[in-house]
């Protein structure tokens, strides 16, 4: 050989090498390692799927689903609902995943198969919308080079890289893929309830729920009533999670369901439409229930339902008394009646969005805080012991026809509803109450009985008199029999009396005057009943524009003589006489 050939001998080699290096590579790696082309597995539907079958990996297992209005139905091996848990997560696994590509059907060898394990497929799923099919055999996991773990799968005939796992949702049992739920509906998409004991041994009972605009479920048969959100919730919490424990073929539905009627029948309309189901229990045979549209007897675990359904209608019954916290009412009505009372309603309004309350019947002014507090509080505080309806409750309202007191709230700010009105009544020691039009009453374990019932006097603010300090008034007269007592206010604003200072006055009575607070409201004497010989001095309080000119009046307070060393307190033209505290006596009698 020249040495001119052997440089074309070693770039011959070197090709040939590098050839070789890259077929023996392309062997090794097989098909996965093909340039990807991805797409979502499901590509090829025009729609959401509406036809499924799977199969498990020896064919033991074989199952048909089809799309209907309430979800997936079950065509093959039996017809029966399908379990829409299961399916949705089948479906959205399928939805979800990505298909990569890997080798097109023709070029498919034995050996790629056995190294994919799609030569003994771990499952199969054929997937439809429409008139157009998707099949998909499930293989073995492709070698694990980090990322998301995948699985080889022949889709329509090519072989693609497809997300791990899908193989678990075609090995199933029977059972795990029928819907076991007997309802559809869930408990927000809940419209009416009716839920009627037929037959048995407990009481015959039809309760129906209907849900409000506001949302909340009232009890409209037997009674009509607010239900208890909490113990309602349960209850539909129970019964919509009423599961099948088996299933058994209508055909071998026993006899004595045939020849009786159900123990138990509940009927809803909630957001699947109108649901029904009826059901059956003897002792020692079992609980069996038919659910309308479904061609299987379903067998029930009494116990996992029993104690909801036996509920009744007393126990549902709201045991709030009132819809809102009374003290969040923007008025407040309340009338006390009975014999010697007047039936005059006590009215206060919010001051809202300010705290408390003002009076504003039998009085318009001011409210005693206290007062008001604790008024409030013997509202809230009230309990319901127990709820009386039908047969029972007819003695009780009758004894609410002609109520003790009747209280009124309306809504808070911002907050839509009716007024509340509620009656309330005593009778052989316990304390009744019905809201307004309600067929039913309920027995209370709690009335603070003083503060409901106190006069509506106590709910005035305990101030006799004020002087309002936009009026600045510069000019008192204090009058004793046919003796006037004149003082004013001089350039530099202090008090004198005939041009000399007066500083028991300014220090005493005026301070007291400002804002006098009185000990209590009275009952008696009323005004009128005031006689001139129990007057021991009139306070008139006025502004003088200019010396000489006619005084403007501002307030005028009379001081008469009370008991055990108190005075009381009038204001020409108001209903009310006040009781003084006892130290302020020598304040406002002071010259």
């Amino acid at each position: 050989m020249s040495l001119r050939s052997l440089p074309l001998l070693l770039l011959a080699v070197l090709v040939l090498g590098v050839a070789y290096y890259w077929a023996d590579q392309q062997e090794q790696d097989g098909p996965g390692e093909l340039p990807p082309t991805v797409s979502p597995l499901l590509a090829k539907l025009p729609g959401p799927p509406d036809f499924l079958q799977i199969w498990n990996e020896d064919g033991s297992k074989e199952y048909h689903f089809k799309s209907a209005a309430r979800g997936w139905v079950l065509s093959y091996p039996v017809e029966d609902e399908a379990s829409m848990a299961l399916l949705n997560n089948l479906l959205g696994s399928l939805a979800s995943a990505k298909k990569q590509f890997v080798s097109p059907k023709a070029e498919l060898t034995p050996k790629m198969l056995n190294e994919t394990g799609l030569d003994t497929p771990l499952g199969k799923i054929v997937v439809g919308a429409a008139a157009e099919r998707t099949t998909i055999l499930l293989g073995g996991e492709d070698v694990f080079r980090g990322g998301i773990p995948q699985s080889f799968a022949l889709i329509d005939g090519d072989l693609y890289k497809v997300p791990s796992g899908l193989e678990v949702g075609v090995n199933h049992n029977l059972h795990e893929v029928r819907n076991r739920l007997v309802f559809h509906a869930s408990a927000p998409g809940l419209r009416e309830l009716l839920l009627k004991r037929i037959e048995g041994p407990e009481a015959k009972q039809s309760i129906k729920l209907v849900r409000k605009g506001d949302g909340r479920l009232e009890i409209v048969e037997p009674i009509q009533a607010p239900g208890d959100s909490a113990r309602l919730s349960a209850v539909l919490s129970g019964l919509l999670s009423i599961r099948a424990e088996r299933f058994l073929p209508i055909t071998g539905t026993p006899e004595w369901i045939i020849d009786s009627p159900p123990w138990l029948e509940i009927q809803l309309l909630g957001n699947y439409g109108r649901e029904r189901v009826r059901i059956w229990r003897q002792a020692g045979l079992g609980c069996y229930a038919l659910v309308d549209g479904r061609k299987v007897v379903l067998v029930l675990d009494m116990e996992s339902f029993a104690r909801v359904v036996l509920a009744s209608a007393e126990e549902l019954v709201d045991r709030t008394l009132w819809a809102f916290d009374p003290k969040k009412t923007q008025r407040l009505q309340l009338v006390i009646k009975g014999e010697g009372k007047s039936g005059v309603p006590m009215v206060l309004d919010s001051l809202h969005p300010e705290p408390g309350f003002r009076l504003v019947q039998p009085r318009e002014g001011w409210s005693e805080s206290a007062s008001v507090a604790r008024l409030f509080d013997a509202l809230a505080t009230m309990r319901v012991q127990r709820v009386l309806v039908g047969e029972q409750a007819k003695p009780a309202l009758k004894v609410l026809s002609v109520p003790s007191l009747v209280v009124q709230l309306s809504p808070p700010v911002g907050q839509r509803g009716e007024i509340t009105e509620i009656r309330f009544a005593q009778d052989k020691g316990q304390w009744l109450a019905q809201p307004e039009d309600a067929d039913y009453c309920v027995v209370l374990d709690k009335v603070n009985k003083q503060a409901l019932f106190a006069p509506w006097q106590e709910y005035v603010e305990r101030v006799a008199f004020r002087v309002d300090r936009g009026e600045q008034p510069n000019r008192v007269v204090l009058s004793e029999g046919k003796q006037d007592f004149v003082y004013e206010k001089n350039a530099e604003g202090r008090w004198e009396h005939h041009g000399k200072p007066a500083r028991d006055f300014e220090e005493r009575l005026w301070d007291r005057l400002q804002l006098l607070k009185a000990e209590r409201v009275l009952a008696s004497p009323r005004p009128a009943e005031l006689v001139a010989e129990r007057l021991q001095r009139t306070i008139t309080v006025q502004w003088l524009r200019a010396p000489g000119a006619k005084p403007k009046t501002l307030g005028v307070l009379r001081l008469y003589q009370g008991e055990k060393g108190r005075l009381w307190s009038h204001r020409p033209g108001d209903q009310l006489v006040f009781e003084l505290w006892e130290g302020f006596t020598k304040d406002l009698l002071v010259r």
